[in-house]
């Protein structure tokens, strides 16, 4: 008997060993009890301080997220009451509106520090243990949570306290089956913890409309789920993640000089395209510039130009050629490097398609860039296409418009030279001094080396600077500019000054039929031509004296 007792008495201190082992009271986990960083994204993603929330708090400051905390997860707003809510003022206000104010938390209490300025809100109490979560206290307005000791507050606040335990989780807002791809909706974080989303397990920040591949879908143990990448975890949340479109890859997702395959319609609004959000069509075979990719609300690529918005989708654009900066692609004023042709057809550079052959050294006006069905640009002017290729075209100088480029008769404002060198001006290449006031016949336009127009004429080269020549007036063919002589066809006087043609500069009257030697031909600073003779200065107009060699 004595035997079965104490082999009894054995078997009651083990069951009893065990039973106290079964019943031994489990550590409090931060896994198991925070929340996270739940602050809405539309003050997440703003500078520090930049806004106040609803309850008129700084963003993304201590008071902002716990006063949004309370609103959310304890469904108890912040009353001001004309009261300062700074947070070292935080235990004073909740007393002066009668809340219970302790050194006793709670989960769903508030805990406050008057001389640091700070509040946070505690989401577990392990007997002198309190984790508490934060906003800014890392002084960068970032989300952080950790263990504190309980008495190192000034106090606790117990404005409507919680349950020692967590409420059921609502996982409408989350994905709980793999997305694939997913865009950033907002600024977010890769973490390196799927259990502690905090500034402590933050690896990389993902950037609003970034993409990212997502392995698969794990829970944390609070029962949160997370996507999983090959950096790490993020947030499920759809406030921070857009699911992409099972055939992103039909989309162009990184930004490039694309063309238009169709004529494309340029919205203002990334979420909605429709007739009422259109602002221009654009050409099919015109290129664009793609600033950035960024994604409608549902998840659709948008490419994000100068003008506004359009469609990603590879059916309307395509890129250009991958050595697209060896072309022009800027319709602009451009002078021929080479001997090249204008053809009829953008698709097709054959000897079939060859309209004219425009000299080197012409300049050519672009009236715009179109491509071909192969994706090479082409040079739209007046006569037809003609290659962009930088190996046959170049642009002109950037102030060309100070610059004779049309080829017609010109008078000197200066006394200028004549050289024999289109690519050097300088004294060896001098030929001949052209006076003041002296009308040339300009042939035609050519451009040196380095760009520059000169004026082509029977003598040589002239500098088409707008300093030197000015057209002569429109009406010049009425007036005699051959040097020979005349016969006046009137009684005209004769002046002594050439730019003023008046009583006061009158010299002596001409009787008509009177043959007169034109020694030279001479323009006034108003662009009148003169004739030059013996007795003075004659008017060239026709009506009064007519060529007769």
């Amino acid at each position: 008997m004595k035997k079965k007792k104490k082999i009894l008495l054995g078997i009651l201190v083990m069951m009893l060993l065990s039973i106290s082992s079964v019943w031994q009271p489990k550590a409090v986990s931060a896994a198991d009890t925070i929340i996270g960083d739940d602050y809405p994204a539309k003050w997440k993603n703003l500078p520090l301080g930049a806004t106040n929330d609803n309850w008129k708090m700084a963003t993304r400051y201590c008071t902002s997220f716990v006063a949004n905390r309370l609103s959310v997860v304890n469904k108890f707003d912040i009353r001001r009451d004309g009261l300062d809510w700074n947070a070292n003022q935080w235990g004073n206000n909740a007393k002066i509106q009668g809340y219970k104010v302790d050194m006793n938390p709670k989960r769903g209490s508030v805990a406050y520090w008057n001389a640091k300025y700070h509040v946070a809100w505690v989401a577990a109490v392990d007997g002198n243990r309190v984790l508490i979560e934060e906003y800014n206290y890392d002084y960068n307005g970032n989300y952080n949570s950790r263990w504190i000791n309980k008495n190192v507050v000034d106090g606790y606040i117990h404005f409507k306290d919680m349950s020692a335990t967590l409420p059921p989780i609502d996982l409408t807002n989350y994905f709980t089956v793999n997305p694939k791809k997913v865009a950033a909706k907002v600024n977010s974080w890769v973490y390196n913890n799927k259990d502690t989303f905090s500034a402590a397990t933050q690896s990389r920040e993902i950037k609003k409309d970034e993409m990212v591949d997502v392995v698969r879908i794990e829970y944390s143990s609070t029962g949160y789920p997370r996507l999983v990448t090959k950096e790490g975890y993020l947030s499920a949340n759809k406030n921070y993640f857009v699911k992409l479109p099972d055939n992103i890859n039909d989309y162009i997702t990184t930004a490039q000089r694309l063309v238009t395959k169709e004529n494309i319609w340029l919205y203002n609004n990334k979420d909605t395209f429709s007739a009422e959000t259109q602002v221009v069509q654009i050409p099919k075979d015109t290129m664009i510039e793609v600033k950035s990719i960024v994604f409608s609300k549902d998840g659709w690529p948008r490419l994000v130009t100068e003008q506004g918005y359009v469609s990603a989708n590879k059916n309307y654009v395509k890129p250009v050629l991958g050595n697209i900066d060896d072309y022009i692609t800027t319709a602009q004023r451009l002078v021929t490097k080479e001997n090249i042709w204008v053809y009829s057809d953008k698709d097709t550079f054959s000897a079939e398609t060859q309209v004219v052959q425009i000299p080197k050294d012409t300049m050519i006006e672009v009236k715009s860039i179109i491509f071909s069905k192969d994706g090479w640009p082409r040079l739209v002017t007046d006569q037809g296409y003609v290659s962009a290729n930088k190996n046959y075209v170049k642009p002109v100088l950037g102030n060309i418009d100070d610059y004779i480029t049309i080829a017609q008769r010109l008078v000197t404002k200066e006394n200028i030279w004549v050289y024999s060198d289109k690519d050097t001006f300088s004294a060896e290449t001098q030929v001949i001094q052209i006076p003041k006031d002296t009308m040339i016949e300009v042939k035609s336009i050519i451009f040196s080396k380095d760009g520059w127009p000169r004026l082509v004429t029977d003598q040589g080269y002239v500098s088409a600077n707008k300093n030197y020549v000015k057209p002569t007036i429109d009406n010049i063919d009425q007036y005699v500019t051959n040097i020979g002589e005349v016969e006046v066809k009137q009684d005209i006087w004769s002046y002594n000054d050439k730019d003023i043609f008046a009583s006061n500069t009158q010299s002596v009257q001409i009787k008509k039929g009177t043959i007169l030697t034109v020694q030279g031909i001479i323009f006034s600073k108003d662009g009148w031509p003169r004739l030059v003779t013996d007795q003075g200065y004659v008017s060239a107009n026709k009506n009064y004296v007519s060529l007769i060699n």
